[in-house]
Formats: structure tokens, C-alpha cells, sequence
């Protein structure tokens, strides 16, 4: 089984609302400085790939593909669209970009939309943590055998090196924390060599 066997693709993810390209400020001629289309990933990635995450805040992404049940008889889909939407935080600019994109870019478009997913992320997590706690029993449809597989993925997402040993400890080699079963307390606990207890 492969990773994108258990995830849902980008092209069928179908956030709520939507968001209109470009900027309502800006139009006409000026446009083309709020919204820009790129003809492939690898074009779109040579110009945003590596942008400031701070400066260039990404807060919504869109990957639109045409309804084929909407075509008539005869008529070819037009290519998949990556819209990414923009706000420039420094100088209080919101933009746009858009780019041809095929099944074969979104592993590329994945991991570049996680990385800037974790900005985005930063900035609520006061409220993500507080709700991720209150809700961990009340997600729909997910098993705990997933939710302890997501609580994984959020070390290896936060580039944080781990490793399980043989008495089941998790372990990050390079810092002092470890998640160690507390046989009195019945539950895995979080602890800090060295920290006050």
C-alpha cells in the first residue's frame, strides 16, 4: 500500500466556499500584478518554490479539475489547475497564482503545500491545540488506531527525529523528551529528562 492509498487526492479535496482569483482592489490592466498563471508545476515551483513562508503567506489552495459530466459528447476536459491563494504579509497584498498541473506533480504539490500548511498552522495554534484536544474522541470515521498514526506524522512533520524502542518508548535521540507508558496512571506520558517533575 502505497501513501496516497489511504489519502484523500488533492484534486477531490472541495474546501468550503471559495475564494475569487486576483485581488477585488486591483483590476484592468494591473491585474497580471495580483494573479499570475504559470503553464506547468515545474514553472509555477522556478518562481514561488522557495518564497519566504512568512512574507508570502499561502492561506487557501485549490486544485480544480473539470466535472466530466459537464462536457458534451465528444469534448476533451482541459488540463487540472493548482490555484494557490496569497497574502504577501509585509506590504498587505493578496494575490493569486494558478498553473497546469498533472496526476504525476501531486506527490511535488503535497509536500509543498505541507510545508506551507505549518506557517499557516503556526499562527492558529493556540486554538488548534485547545480544539485537537477537546475533539480527539468526537472526529468522525476515525479510528484511534489512525488518530496515534497522525499523532506520529505531526513529529515527522515538525522534522522532529524519533525512534521506538523495544519497551515501546518513543524516543527523539537528539533532544530530552520521550513518551513513556506511566504504569500507575494507566496512559503514555510525556516526559523531559532533566525537567522538574
Amino acid at each position: 500500500m502505497n501513501d496516497t492509498d489511504a489519502t484523500v487526492r488533492l484534486w477531490q479535496t472541495d474546501h468550503p466556499y471559495y475564494c475569487t482569483n486576483g485581488n477585488y482592489f486591483v483590476s484592468g490592466l494591473r491585474r497580471d500584478e495580483v494573479h499570475t498563471s504559470y503553464d506547468s508545476w515545474a514553472e509555477f515551483l522556478s518562481e514561488w518554490g522557495d518564497a519566504d513562508h512568512d512574507m508570502n503567506l499561502v492561506f487557501r489552495w485549490d486544485w480544480k479539475r473539470e466535472d466530466r459530466d459537464n462536457l458534451l459528447d465528444g469534448e476533451e476536459p482541459g488540463p487540472d489547475r493548482l490555484f494557490v491563494f496569497w497574502v504577501l504579509q509585509r506590504k498587505a497584498i493578496l494575490r493569486s497564482t494558478e498553473c497546469t498541473v498533472t496526476e504525476a506533480d501531486e506527490p511535488a504539490a503535497r509536500a509543498w503545500l505541507a510545508s506551507r500548511a505549518k506557517m499557516i498552522a503556526a499562527i492558529w495554534t493556540p486554538f488548534l491545540s485547545a480544539e485537537a484536544e477537546a475533539s480527539a474522541d468526537a472526529v468522525p470515521g476515525t479510528s484511534p488506531w489512525q488518530r496515534a498514526v497522525d499523532g506520529l506524522n505531526v513529529l515527522a512533520d515538525a522534522d522532529i527525529p524519533f525512534h521506538i524502542e523495544l519497551d515501546g518508548h518513543i524516543v527523539n535521540p537528539l533532544g530530552d523528551e520521550h513518551i513513556a507508558w506511566d504504569h500507575t496512571a494507566g496512559r503514555w506520558v510525556l516526559t523531559i529528562e532533566g525537567g522538574d517533575d
